[in-house]
Formats: C-alpha cells, sequence, structure tokens
C-alpha cells in the first residue's frame, strides 16, 4: 500500500503496519499459532487465530499466560509456564512466567520444646 504525501512523495506503509497499534481495514490478517508449554507439558496450537498486526500478537500472548498463570498456581509449589507464538515461518515471540511458592515456617523451636 502506499500513500502520496504533500510533496509528492510516497511511503511504502507495508513496512510500518505490522507494528502498527491500531488495525487497518485494508490489512490482510495474518494467522498465528499460541502454543503452550507448563513446565514438561507442550501443547502445540494447529488452528491457529488471525490479528492484523505485531502490537495485537503481543496484548493477546500476555492475556494468554496471565489467564493460564491465574488457573494453574494452585496445588503445586513451583510453575513454569510459557506462550510461544510462530507463524507459517516459525517463532516471533515467547512470554514466560515462573512461579515458586515457599511456606515460611515461624516458631518451629517453639513447637519442638512443646513436644518434648
Amino acid at each position: 500500500m502506499q500513500q502520496h504525501l504533500r510533496g509528492g512523495s510516497k511511503i511504502d506503509l507495508t513496512l510500518q503496519e505490522p507494528f502498527d497499534d491500531e488495525p487497518r481495514e485494508s490489512l490482510a490478517m495474518k494467522k498465528y499459532y499460541f502454543d503452550i508449554r507448563h513446565g514438561s507439558q507442550f501443547i502445540r496450537d494447529d488452528e491457529g487465530v488471525e490479528f492484523p498486526n505485531a502490537e495485537s500478537v503481543r496484548r493477546q500472548a500476555i492475556t494468554t499466560l496471565s489467564e493460564i498463570a491465574r488457573e494453574c498456581v494452585t496445588g503445586r509449589p513451583q510453575h513454569r509456564i510459557a506462550v510461544e507464538v510462530r507463524d507459517e515461518y516459525g517463532p516471533i515471540l515467547e512470554a514466560n512466567i515462573s512461579f515458586t511458592m515457599k511456606l515460611v515456617v515461624r516458631g518451629v523451636r517453639e513447637c519442638q520444646l512443646a513436644l518434648l
């Protein structure tokens, strides 16, 4: 896509479109795949989702990661979760989070003395 400037010059907007915050009506949607890695478990996205630009993909990766983290942090004390985004050419973005929970025990010495 080209646009004429006041001075008569042309710029190629297709170079800027993947980084625009707002999608353009005429921009072709591109398919992205959001693979999930949770510890040793890997879930491959074979369907994909179409997005207008790289910023939309980045926002969706953050949203997906936060939703998974919210659901998964109960139960086990350690988690490593990643959203790995790829297009038809390969990986383009990875967002990950590590979560560790440790129980702090206070008064262990007092408990031990009470048991004696």
